[in-house]
């Protein structure tokens, strides 16, 4: 097999991680961030998985525009897919909550689809969330070397940090945005 990576960027889990950076502006040269990971192993493809924010008010739809005009520049890098789940409503009428759907489960697919296929010889996997032990362990048992990437003020569950082969912080602030 040809050694080929795959990145899993969980893009909630990142934005996350930009908003707890002190004196970070909220921006990273995702192009070189996904190279930095990879190393010198050819990039197989990146993988941006996300949701587009609800509109409830006419006031939301700035944000709705900028997380559209944002992923548009995504999907013009090399490489690049970007995967939307939903946001779903769950608790009462009076405390409404939104939570991603199918981001998870898009993630955990593509890590072991690839990984049946023998497609990639390792996976990077930006994330926090323990959901994707299962589908770490069973890219490990088809030979994918599995690498997690965390923030410093970001940590990752501990079933989740556990499961994988490598283990590496990653300092955001490398990565300064060329285009915002």
């Amino acid at each position: 097999m040809i050694p080929r990576a795959a990145v899993f960027i969980d893009g909630a889990y990142l934005d996350n991680l930009l908003m707890r950076e002190p004196g970070m502006r909220p921006s990273v040269d995702h192009f070189d961030m996904v190279r930095y990971m990879v190393k010198d192993t050819e990039l197989f493809r990146a993988y941006w998985y996300d949701c587009l924010p609800v509109v409830q008010a006419p006031e939301d739809m700035g944000r709705l525009q900028h997380k559209e005009k944002f992923l548009s520049y995504l999907r013009g890098l090399p490489k690049m897919e970007v995967r939307l789940g939903k946001l779903g409503s769950v608790g009462p009428r009076d405390k409404v909550q939104f939570v991603q759907k199918g981001v998870d489960v898009s993630l955990a697919v593509d890590l072991v689809a690839l990984s049946a296929q023998r497609a990639i010889s390792e996976a990077h996997i930006l994330s926090g969330d323990n959901d994707f032990s299962p589908a770490v362990k069973y890219a490990k048992d088809n030979g994918v070397s599995v690498k997690l990437w965390y923030g410093g003020r970001g940590r990752p569950g501990v079933d989740l940090y556990e499961a994988c082969d490598e283990r590496e912080e990653l300092r955001l602030g490398e990565f300064k945005a060329k285009v915002a």
